[in-house]
């Protein structure tokens, strides 16, 4: 009335391999999702403004970009980023960098870094083009699911002058 013995081996083992291959597949999947959210990390500027400055100290005038950087990841799972570094160009020229803080952000989420201050005390003000080519880089340690590694992502964006010296 129930299985002949021999068959009862045989079911065990065909569940524990089912079973295998369902954790063999989960985890599969979520390897991929963490390392495509990792290689998924971007960066965006906001609000970029051109302003000339004269330094309280020194008198001299100075160029300053303003902006925010918006920081997510295009894909699924909860992100963390540390040893987060800032860099700006602008036409080209490296005008500054700014170490900022470790942050998290769920999916669907990201996280910004508001009123970023770049002073470039070397570009003169007077010999800048109408509009200055910005590339904002953004390189973090960044973590998500199994993965964590070093990753760089940048963006660019055209800004108009600002207020003259």
């Amino acid at each position: 009335m129930g299985e002949p013995e021999t068959q009862r081996p045989r079911r065990v083992q065909a569940l524990i391999v089912i079973a295998l291959l369902v954790v063999l597949a989960t985890a599969t999947a979520y390897a991929v999702m963490s390392d495509a959210s990792v290689r998924g990390l971007t960066v965006r500027i906001s609000n970029p403004i051109r302003t000339c400055s004269i330094d309280s100290l020194t008198d001299a005038r100075m160029v300053t970009f303003s902006l925010s950087a918006i920081v997510y990841s295009t894909h699924s799972l909860r992100t963390s980023i540390s040893q987060v570094r800032l860099q700006l160009a602008a036409d080209g020229v490296a005008v500054g960098t700014a170490n900022e803080t470790d942050r998290a952000f769920d999916p669907g989420q990201g996280t910004s870094y508001s009123t970023l201050l770049f002073k470039d005390p070397v570009l003169d003000p007077s010999n800048l083009p109408a509009s200055s080519n910005l590339v904002l880089a953004i390189t973090a340690q960044v973590s998500a699911g199994f993965y964590r590694m070093k990753t760089t992502a940048s963006d660019s964006q055209v800004v108009s002058s600002g207020t003259g010296c």
